[in-house]
């Protein structure tokens, strides 16, 4: 099966923008326009593209993944068949061989129920291992199509049990392996007593022999010299006689004791050939334990990891969520900037409208000849009476017809700027107080509400701004990277995360890019983000001084001491 994400330079975990930014720069780079005649560049370009029709559909790429996860499990499973198989095998011509120096007859029993054995560990491993297998896959799939906590929780209930009962037979193997190791113990000691019993017997025998044989010697000896002095000492014959019937009857008394010193060496022997052959079956019982403690033990290790692994592709999805939800926070931030821009638009319309009929309402009126509203101050009316004044004075020296206009002016000023009168002429000109009230609170509560939306608008830019920072940082753009570092460490316009900061520093430096290297230096000499190191920090400011850094420069001319606000 092709492996699409190492064909794309990606991990397992890809999320879709890292899938969509890898196809476009390979894509940029083995495009046959890009490499005419390139028969090599052609297919490497046909492979991106078969791989990003995969990887780009998540229907696709879910069915792509279990495909994987099966055929990496089906090949540990043989990998383990074939590992069963080799130490089933091994501990079989182990035990055959020791059997051999034990006894034929013996040997061959035991080779035939090792190997029995043999098979039936083999055939239940191999039933075990594809229900394992089968159980993985559902599990995994489950989890991967879930893509939350639930998978995991799932995961974990499921994996649980059978772990909880690989741990307890393990338990439970380690306890019997003790008891017969105790067992065997027992044996061994009662074996070593034995045989220690029979060397003392051993050793007691032969020297038994040893002072019978020099009592036969001496014997010998003195009989020969009584007979070379029997001729001469006829009278002590019958006292001859007597010492030589009772060395004769010495001489039976060892015999027989040395008869039943051998009746019991043999049954001694005999003993110790039983309790040698018990403590073989001991010890092919506990090679037998052992070799099931390991099998158990290798379960065990086999679903630890796949729990491990399902725990960590949810994990994996788990994040891909979340940069969903950021993207889907992006999208709504945007969505509410349209909003906030056409709630400005259509605010800012109805009161242009609404500024538009009083003002042709005011026109015929004094309000109308300073160009006022009816809820104007003194101030302001006396405002618009002075710059009207310096114009119109200007232009009756050309156009007397000013004249008129300046006059005008003069009347309403003196009628608005003169509290009684200003009352009295807008009831006549139909205008009560409670309508200018009304109409200055209506300006009132729109100018609060234009100062929010402009708050909102302003707001909505940054992120609008920072949003553009980060799609730039992720796509690789080494300013962008290094600004968003300077952000998360400053706190000023983002909340301060000095770890963020870090991996955005170490992403830019990936460019050779002069500020970040030097960013970077400053957060291995202060320990904000990562482990305080001041060599390291040395080294990477010296790195951004040569790549032209003047903050940099200044540093290590200063021989790297800090200002606070550093």
């Amino acid at each position: 099966m092709k492996n699409y994400y190492k064909i794309m330079g990606l991990k397992a975990g890809a999320t879709e923008n890292e899938i969509k930014s890898a196809y476009r720069l390979l894509a940029k780079r083995f495009h046959p326009d890009v490499n005419p005649g390139n028969a090599a560049a052609a297919e490497k370009f046909a492979a991106l593209g078969e791989a990003y029709e995969i990887l780009s559909d998540p229907v696709k790429r879910a069915d792509y993944d279990r495909q994987i996860v099966i055929e990496r499990q089906q090949a540990q499973a043989a990998q383990q068949q074939a590992a069963a198989q080799a130490a089933a095998q091994a501990a079989a011509r182990t035990a055959y061989g020791f059997a051999r120096q034990q006894q034929t007859a013996y040997s061959q029993q035991s080779a035939q129920g090792a190997s029995q054995a043999s098979r039936q560990i083999f055939q239940q491993q191999q039933m075990q291992i594809q229900q394992l297998l089968a159980k993985v896959a559902e599990a995994q799939h489950e989890g991967y199509v879930k893509g939350q906590a639930a998978g995991y929780n799932e995961a974990r209930l499921k994996f649980a049990p059978e772990i909880d009962h690989l741990k307890s037979e393990l338990d439970a193997a380690t306890s019997r392996e003790s008891d017969y190791a105790a067992a065997v113990d027992r044996y061994r000691k009662r074996l070593e007593a034995t045989e220690a019993e029979f060397k003392s017997m051993k050793a007691r025998k032969e020297e038994k022999e040893a002072q019978l044989s020099a009592k036969l010697e001496k014997a010998l000896a003195d009989a020969d010299k009584m007979k070379k002095e029997q001729a001469a000492k006829v009278k002590n014959a019958e006292s001859t006689q007597k010492k030589i019937d009772k060395l004769s009857a010495e001489t039976e008394e060892l015999k027989r004791e040395n008869a039943a010193f051998k009746s019991r060496l043999k049954s001694l022997e005999s003993e110790n050939g039983e309790l040698t052959s018990k403590l073989f079956k001991k010890d092919t019982a506990l090679t037998d334990l052992k070799l099931e403690n390991n099998r158990l033990s290798g379960e065990k290790s086999f679903y630890e990891n796949e729990y491990e692994k399902a725990k960590a592709e949810i994990e994996e999805k788990e994040q891909a969520i979340e940069v969903l939800n950021q993207t889907i926070a992006q999208w709504e931030d945007f969505s509410a900037s349209l909003d906030t821009a056409e709630a400005m638009k259509t605010l800012k319309s109805g009161w242009d409208k609404q500024l538009r009929d009083l003002k042709k309402k005011l026109k015929e009126t004094h309000y109308g000849t300073l160009g006022v509203l009816y809820i104007a101050t003194d101030e302001e009316i006396k405002d618009a009476f002075k710059k009207l004044v310096k114009k119109f004075t200007k232009k009756v020296e050309t156009d007397k017809s000013f004249e008129a206009k300046l006059f005008a002016v003069n009347e309403a000023a003196k009628i608005l700027t003169d509290a009684k009168k200003r009352k009295a002429y807008n009831a006549e000109i139909g205008v009560s107080d409670e309508e200018i009230a009304e109409f200055a609170e209506n300006k009132r509560k729109h100018d609060e509400a234009m100062s929010q939306l402009e708050r909102e608008a302003g707001e909505q830019e940054f992120w609008a701004y920072v949003e553009e920072l980060m799609y730039n940082a992720q796509t690789g753009d080494a300013d962008s990277q290094n600004t968003l570092g300077e952000m998360y460490f400053d706190g000023e316009e983002l909340d301060r995360d000095p770890e963020q900061a870090v991996y955005w520093f170490k992403e830019a430096a990936k460019s050779k890019h002069a500020e970040a290297f030097c960013n970077l230096g400053i957060c291995f000499l202060t320990g904000d983000g990562v482990d305080a190191d001041m060599e390291k920090g040395k080294g990477f400011i010296k790195q951004a001084a040569k790549l032209g850094s003047a903050r940099a420069e200044e540093i290590v001319n200063a021989d790297f001491t800090l200002d606070g606000d550093d």
